[in-house]
């Protein structure tokens, strides 16, 4: 287990994995990871280059792994052997998998195709695989199509917790310790802002960092410990 957000695979190689995920988005999952030690399952729905896997792997032991994507090319290019334990690749579109075959899932992110319906097919289809305390990371929830997604997500009686800036956190457990964990850690607020929702906004909290930090990500190195 890394000890240290500066020391992970993610960030050593952030200059490749940056494409999909960024750094603050990493960083508060890394956080979240080592505050819940109870996540054994967990489903990624459009890998990549396995960003968000290479935090779950180096930070989670024993976790059960199931990647979907229709080419793992770039993942296989991407991820070392030594940290490719204890996964199943699912190597198929996601409407073509057994849906029925897979377990119930305590961590789930989704990052698939966009346009709709696929997203709201892929959320409909992570629904039936959750547990009371599942998170669903839902990847450009901006996205202009996404609206009918969150909808959905909505209409199950699902809360939108935190947006970050390219995630969003969903969940009908309680995060609010998670965030006031990361409230305490004045570090992250050294480097980015965390603000509740407005009213007319449909999140709970928000985190942001300026297009600054991003564009010279090694500023963060003199906040984090």
């Amino acid at each position: 287990m890394k000890n240290n957000f500066l020391d992970s695979f993610f960030y050593k190689n952030y200059k490749t994995l940056k494409v999909t995920r960024g750094f603050l988005d990493g960083y508060v999952l890394y956080e979240y990871l080592k505050f819940n030690k109870d996540i054994k399952t967990f489903l990624e729905i459009g890998v990549y280059k396995g960003a968000i896997f290479s935090l779950i792997a180096e930070t989670i032991e024993h976790i059960n792994c199931i990647l979907i994507d229709p080419d793992m090319t770039n993942f296989k290019e991407t991820i070392p052997q030594n940290m490719l334990k204890n996964i199943n690749c699912i190597e198929h579109k996601s409407d073509d998998v057994n849906w029925d075959s897979l377990p119930l899932f305590d961590l789930i992110s989704i990052d698939g195709n966009h346009i709709q319906p696929h997203p709201t097919n892929d959320v409909r289809n992570c629904l039936s695989k959750t547990k009371n305390n599942t998170i669903i990371l839902l990847d450009d929830y901006d996205h202009e199509e996404m609206y009918i997604t969150r909808n959905l997500l909505k209409q199950n009686k699902w809360i939108s917790w935190l947006k970050l800036d390219q995630m969003e956190w969903w969940s009908k457990q309680d995060l609010m310790p998670f965030i006031h964990y990361i409230l305490k850690k004045k570090e992250i607020q050294n480097f980015s802002r965390i603000y509740q929702g407005s009213v007319d906004d449909d999140c709970k909290w928000r985190i942001s960092a300026p297009q600054a930090i991003y564009e010279n990500v090694s500023i963060i190195e003199k906040y984090i410990k």
